[in-house]
C-alpha cells in the first residue's frame, strides 16, 4: 500500500456500527480479524474472516461473536503473529474473577472457543450468582444509564 500513489483511495472494511464503539481489532491466522466492541458499557468479541484474504481492499464476513451471553469486559487477546491459528483471551465479570480461553480456527465454528482455566477464590461459586445489564432512561433525558445488577440466584 502507497499512500503517496494518486491511484490510493481508502475503502471501508468494516462498517461502523452506531450503538457501538469500536475499540481493537487485529489480524491472526492469516485471514481472520479480531474485533472488540464497547456496547452499553460491556464488551463483546467477534471473528471476522477475510472475504480475499487480503487486507487491501478486503471485505469481511462475519464468522461469530466469542461468548455472546458475557456480561464483563474482555482483554489480553492476542496472537503473537499475523498467522497464528489460534487467539487466547480474558474474561473478567460480574460472576466470574476470571476466565482464559483460547479460540482456534482449526476446529469447527461453534466449537472453536474452549475456557482453558477459570480463576477459583474460595468460597465464590458462580453458578450461584446472575449478573444482569439494566438500562434506565430518565423523562426528558437524552442519554441512557446503564448499570448492572449481580446477586444470588434465588434457588
Amino acid at each position: 500500500m502507497d499512500i503517496t500513489d494518486p491511484e490510493f483511495a481508502l475503502s471501508e472494511v468494516l462498517p461502523q456500527d452506531q450503538e457501538a464503539a469500536l475499540t481493537s481489532c487485529s489480524i491472526f491466522a492469516n485471514d481472520h480479524v479480531l474485533v472488540q466492541y464497547s456496547r452499553n458499557v460491556k464488551d463483546e468479541l467477534y471473528v471476522y474472516k477475510l472475504i480475499n484474504g487480503d487486507t487491501t481492499g478486503a471485505a469481511l464476513e462475519l464468522v461469530e461473536r466469542i461468548t455472546p451471553d458475557w456480561i464483563g469486559t474482555i482483554y489480553g487477546y492476542h496472537a503473537r503473529t499475523r498467522e497464528q491459528t489460534f487467539v487466547g483471551a480474558m474474561l473478567v465479570g460480574f460472576t466470574s474473577p476470571g476466565i482464559a480461553g483460547h479460540y482456534d480456527t482449526t476446529k469447527p465454528v461453534g466449537q472453536r472457543w474452549s475456557k482453558l482455566r477459570e480463576h477459583v477464590v474460595d468460597g465464590l461459586k458462580p453458578e450461584e450468582f446472575i449478573a444482569e445489564q439494566v438500562i434506565y432512561i430518565a423523562a426528558g433525558v437524552e442519554d441512557a444509564i446503564y448499570y448492572f445488577l449481580a446477586g444470588l440466584v434465588r434457588k
